[in-house]
């Protein structure tokens, strides 16, 4: 990875990332189910009022009809770096849509939520950071 190509937020939200051993002291499925914890979080916002068993139910839905669909991919052998790195140009793209459906950036939203996270205090659990106040 070149550094030179990074935003200094990214570089500061990458720094944070190293000072909890979130790089080298975890790795890339342990950091996508944190990634799938925020999406479910997405999704209950897009819910409110809805109990979690009624947020795991939609969300059992949206698999099972992505699933249906065939569209479920497979990776071949060897091919995996550059499935993620499409997946995560993918995402950040779905991302700038789903930011501008509440007439928001991504980067206004990067900017809020690390903002936040950047003043918790927590610690490393099986390679997620977890808050002081979940612990």
């Amino acid at each position: 990875m070149s550094n030179e190509n990074l935003t200094q937020k990214d570089l500061t939200i990458l720094d944070w990332h190293h000072s909890k051993d979130l790089i080298n002291g975890s790795n890339k499925e342990i950091q996508a189910g944190k990634f799938l914890e925020e999406f479910i979080e997405y999704i209950a916002g897009c819910n409110d009022g809805l109990s979690s068993s009624q947020i795991f139910a939609k969300i059992i839905v949206m698999v099972n009809d992505v699933h249906h669909a065939g569209r479920i991919k497979t990776v071949p052998i060897g091919r995996g770096k550059e499935a993620r790195q499409d997946a995560i140009g993918d995402m950040h793209i779905v991302a700038v849509n789903l930011a501008a459906h509440d007439n928001l950036t991504v980067t206004e939203c990067v900017n809020s939520a690390f903002d936040i996270v950047s003043k918790r205090s927590g610690k490393k659990v099986n390679g997620v950071f977890v808050k002081s106040e979940d612990l």
